[in-house]
């Protein structure tokens, strides 16, 4: 599957499937540090994707934000945002690559660098992006 289709105001957008990982960052909350008068940081989550196989342009951006600015990406990364808050591992859509004998253990590292844990997410590359990883 190359992606998933949401339905936005009347219309069909395909968004890609996407590789996420997740982490905080402290920021500053200005609000808590004017009232303790010093600086008091906060963990902010924050996101790094791109879409499955490619490397190049690799987008990172705070939660809060991509849930306001980007909705249907946040559609797609909600289901591993939620597994990273449980610490688990983000679920893997269709079969994983270590169960596939197709491929070796050194490309089924290599794709997973890239975000590429199953055979519909392998599926799913363009042409570019397998050039790109040596497939």
């Amino acid at each position: 599957m190359s992606g998933i289709t949401i339905l936005a105001n009347s219309e069909k957008r395909e968004v890609p499937s996407i590789w996420a990982e997740f982490f905080t960052k402290p920021a500053e909350d200005k609000t808590q540090s004017a009232t303790a008068g010093h600086a008091v940081f906060v963990d902010v989550e924050w996101v790094k994707w791109s879409r499955k196989g490619q490397n190049l342009a690799i987008n990172e951006t705070s939660i809060v934000r991509i849930k306001k600015d980007d909705p249907m990406v946040w559609e797609v990364l909600k289901p591993h945002y939620e597994a990273w808050q449980k610490n688990q591992e983000a679920p893997i859509d269709g079969v994983p690559l270590k169960n596939w004998p197709a491929i070796s253990p050194a490309q089924i590292k290599t794709l997973n660098g890239l975000g590429v844990r199953s055979v519909q997410d392998l599926r799913g590359m363009t042409d570019g992006d397998c050039d790109r990883c040596g497939m």
